[in-house]
């Protein structure tokens, strides 16, 4: 027969560390990557509470969202002939 002695042990507990450490590094890849998504959106200015009405009409127009009738006639309604 063949023994194992410490060995086994010892691999079963490196076992246990690696997935505990695989879980904790899971938790916290998910937890952070929620709260890098809002900052990465607040820095390019997506969803942003300090981007103006003026600036969020002109970047949906640069990405297409709206037809340049509709941007002429928001930025005439926003008051920005």
């Amino acid at each position: 027969m063949v023994d194992w002695g410490w060995h086994m042990g010892g691999f079963g507990m490196l076992i246990w560390i690696a997935v505990i450490v695989l879980v904790v590094w899971l938790i916290v890849r998910v937890t952070t990557q929620g709260n890098a998504g809002r900052s990465d959106s607040t820095r390019s200015g997506n969803g942003s509470s300090t981007e103006s009405a003026k600036e969020v009409l002109d970047r949906r127009f640069a990405q297409g969202e709206i037809t340049r009738e509709q941007y002429l006639q928001m930025k005439k309604d926003l008051g920005g002939d």
